[in-house]
């Protein structure tokens, strides 16, 4: 059995049943990549050296170039795939173990002090609608510190304007603006929270409630046409933003470390009280990678 067979009838079948949806839809194309990489080598004649030259060109400029965090994950998941090679028993071990595993590195999350995330909503219209609507997604993003798809998930259910709270209970699963799914649960068991709401938050997103509710917006918070917003999209509005302000870039899930280090050093919040209304609670590289975006900048 070639290791393209194995993959194609045992471990990518396999490996869809054991993971989420949307895991499997962006993981695919890795795992087609590694099987068209070894397509045509037997599972028992893969070597030491094909594993090395593999993780080699993982790491090569000249070759995929990937980042290392990335490079690592593309390794270890060739590594589980002959893990599982040798559970069925077509490999009597794993020649990838001989290879020296790719370190995940330290990854660095740029995010906006609030100076520059002031500078930042300062450049948008209000009077256009959907610059509106940027404004409102930056703005609650960075004052709660969502995931991502959690903000995107986002239904005006889920605002309590009397007592000024969110609920955090959903995550959406999205592949385009018509084909996605709002599941009832989120990243983690701690996911699932209540956020308090301070009053300039509650005040901009009333008036935004009444603003979409003119169009016919009733469900998705951050949307301008009734379906929810994409991801890539948010990366967008970020960058233009930015460019505009002269201030620099951020990911979508930089907002969420904006809003820790703006918690810490606006407001001396204890580090684990911020983890908590994260919904990351459990998670200790969490803890310690939320002292190194902060304390970084200081």
């Amino acid at each position: 059995m070639t290791y393209g067979q194995f993959m194609d009838t045992v471990y990518i079948p396999a490996y869809e049943t054991e993971v989420e949806e949307s895991t499997f839809y962006v993981r695919k194309r890795t795992l087609e990549s590694m099987r068209d990489r070894f397509y045509n080598i037997e599972l028992r004649s893969l070597t030491v050296e094909d594993v090395q030259r593999y993780r080699t060109w993982l790491l090569s400029d000249k070759g995929a170039g990937y980042s290392q965090a990335y490079a690592s994950l593309v390794f270890g998941m060739f590594r589980k795939s002959l893990d599982m090679a040798v559970d069925m028993q077509y490999l009597e071990m794993n020649v990838s173990k001989k290879v020296k595993a790719i370190p995940k590195g330290k990854a660095v999350v740029p995010y906006w002090t609030k100076k520059e995330f002031e500078e930042v909503i300062s450049v948008i219209c209000l009077d256009d609608f959907y610059e509106h609507l940027c404004f409102v997604m930056l703005w609650v993003y960075f004052m709660t510190g969502l995931r991502v798809n959690e903000g995107t998930a986002l239904w005006w259910e889920d605002v309590d304007f009397k007592n000024k709270r969110l609920r955090v209970h959903h995550s959406l699963y999205l592949r385009n603006k018509s084909n996605w799914q709002r599941k009832n649960y989120t990243k983690t068991e701690d996911g699932k929270r209540i956020i308090s709401l301070d009053n300039d938050t509650i005040e901009i997103l009333k008036v935004w409630k009444e603003r979409q509710a003119k169009i016919g917006v009733d469900d998705f918070i951050f949307s301008y046409d009734g379906t929810p917003m994409i991801k890539s999209t948010i990366g967008r509005i970020i960058q233009r933003y930015a460019k505009l302000a002269n201030v620099h870039r951020i990911q979508a899930k930089g907002l969420r470390h904006s809003h820790a280090s703006y918690l810490i050093n606006e407001f001396n919040i204890f580090c684990f009280d911020i983890v908590e209304a994260h919904g990351t609670f459990q998670s200790r590289n969490y803890v310690k990678a939320l002292f190194t975006y902060v304390v970084r900048r200081r």
